[in-house]
């Protein structure tokens, strides 16, 4: 809300670090940590127009009930509530009850939300995903994914792909075109190191899905162990699960990329590039 009010970057040299209005002075954001929607965002854009109108809207309502827990978002809640001056309450994390109860083995409800999400093309159907998943123990998987309307650099790409294995950890990894080309374009082999999805899947260690994946069902399997993204893209309490570890991951403007266990065993990243989003 405060950066589609005020658009921040915009009053800032491409290379110099900008602050949110409302936020303390040392929440401070870099360009190349932006999605590319909020780079181009300038006021007068269609995603800054339908934005501000919406919160525009929203900010006379009566109240606001945010799919959020209190205690992950401490901050974002009392923003929310000083400038809105309304009753904001955290009623999160709102999902399903079948996945709540670890329903994840169940081939019905894979399939069942599977069809929930209407005009997704997904890369690998729910039943395959699990099937896979099974294939490996308790909590030793690495779930990947940058979000739909993010990705990566191709050399941070390539290196997180040398990482990944030579860390001989299992892991699926949501995979898309990087920076610089359309993120809903076709991807190529070129991006990752020579026949490295052949080799991840005859040894099992990785399942790439291309496009979309079924994340509810993979987050909420017992043998993915923790959720590798970066810290530019918010953590939706949808994906929140007990007993989770999620590791945000700051890249962009210079930042290292750093990982942590994904559980059960040594770090599974051993080294990840330095360097800007572009």
């Amino acid at each position: 809300m405060s950066f589609w009010l005020h658009l921040p970057h915009l009053y800032t040299d491409y290379e110099e670090l900008f602050k949110l209005p409302w936020f303390p002075d040392s929440h401070r954001f870099h360009h190349s940590q932006l999605n590319p929607l909020a780079k181009v965002a300038d006021g007068t854009d269609s995603w800054s127009i339908f934005m501000r109108s919406q919160i525009s809207l929203s900010s006379s309502s009566h109240g606001w009930l945010c799919n959020t827990v209190e205690k992950i978002e401490p901050l974002g809640m009392e923003v929310l509530r000083k400038y809105l001056k309304l009753r904001v309450r955290a009623i999160g994390p709102l999902l399903p009850r079948a996945a709540l109860k670890k329903q994840y083995s169940s081939s019905s409800f894979g399939l069942k939300m599977f069809k929930q999400r209407a005009g997704k093309t997904s890369g690998i159907s729910p039943e395959k995903c699990i099937e896979w998943l099974n294939l490996h123990g308790r909590g030793y998987v690495l779930y990947i994914s940058f979000g739909s309307q993010n990705t990566i650099s191709a050399s941070q790409m390539m290196e997180l792909a040398l990482g990944l294995e030579d860390s001989k950890k299992p892991f699926i990894w949501v995979l898309r075109p990087p920076t610089g080309f359309d993120i809903k374009g076709e991807f190529r082999k070129e991006w990752l190191p020579k026949e490295f999805e052949k080799r991840m899947t005859e040894s099992k260690q990785g399942l790439l899905v291309h496009n979309w994946a079924p994340q509810l069902e993979i987050l909420s399997h017992e043998s993915t162990g923790a959720f590798f993204k970066p810290l530019r893209v918010e953590l939706g309490v949808r994906e929140l699960k007990p007993g989770r570890a999620y590791y945000r991951v700051a890249y962009g403007g210079g930042a290292d990329i750093q990982f942590k266990d994904a559980g059960g065993g040594d770090g599974c990243v051993r080294g990840v590039g330095k360097g800007s989003a572009e």
